[in-house]
């Protein structure tokens, strides 16, 4: 923990963990405030992935917030190329990438797994496992009450984590899931962490992950 922000009906804790060893995930944990007279119980928790946005986290100060005012502790981390996370930054313009977007940074990053092949997803995933990890760890959480929640390329990552991880005991995936038959010939197959190697060569879609999940509670959530 390298920090704390008080703010009205909770504080904010700067924390670092590693996903992997020598690989170090920047996250907000925010921490709601003991309500007087009410006697002490551990935190229900969440786990919230951003969009792709460069700012990271920081895009999810509206949810986190919300969700912390309403009891909850929240653990809001960088996804990879987002944040305080560049993989390629430009020493030239400090806090710009020379991938331009994180898309981009994404991109460039799933080359090189790709090409022996593994995939950049596995790092992905493990920010969020280490992420309920940390949460585990913390004496004012549940351990038996966390949750996920993510949007876009965040609901990717919660897809992901809400498949891998039995941990959690609820999961909400917002504009993410869609069909591969919509999504190639419109927008086309995004970046490199959207999938896995092999997905759809082996008969899979995203209802699969919401499959794995099974029979936990799952909110599919979408916007127009």
């Amino acid at each position: 923990v390298t920090g704390t922000t008080q703010a009205t009906g909770y504080r904010i804790e700067k924390v670092i963990y590693h996903s992997q060893p020598n690989f170090p995930v920047t996250a907000l944990l925010y921490l709601p405030d003991a309500k007087p007279g009410a006697p002490p119980s551990k935190l229900p928790a969440i786990v919230v992935a951003p969009g792709h946005g460069p700012t990271g986290k920081a895009s999810d100060f509206l949810f986190a917030s919300t969700f912390a005012r309403n009891g909850f502790a929240v653990l809001s981390y960088d996804p990879i190329g987002q944040g305080e996370r560049l993989q390629y930054p430009d020493t030239a313009h400090p806090g710009q990438s020379l991938a331009i977007r994180p898309t981009g940074e994404h991109g460039e990053a799933g080359l090189q797994p790709t090409l022996i092949g593994d995939a950049v997803a596995r790092y992905f995933a493990w920010d969020g496992i280490r992420a309920v990890d940390y949460l585990i760890s913390r004496p004012e959480v549940d351990p038996n009450r966390i949750g996920a929640f993510g949007c876009s390329g965040g609901g990717a990552m919660t897809a992901l984590l809400g498949g891998l991880d039995p941990r959690l005991h609820a999961i909400a995936t917002a504009c993410y899931f869609t069909t591969f038959d919509t999504l190639l010939p419109s927008i086309g197959p995004q970046d490199a962490e959207q999938s896995i190697p092999n997905f759809i060569a082996s008969g899979l879609g995203f209802p699969d992950w919401i499959e794995l999940a099974a029979p936990r509670p799952y909110a599919m959530v979408g916007t127009v």
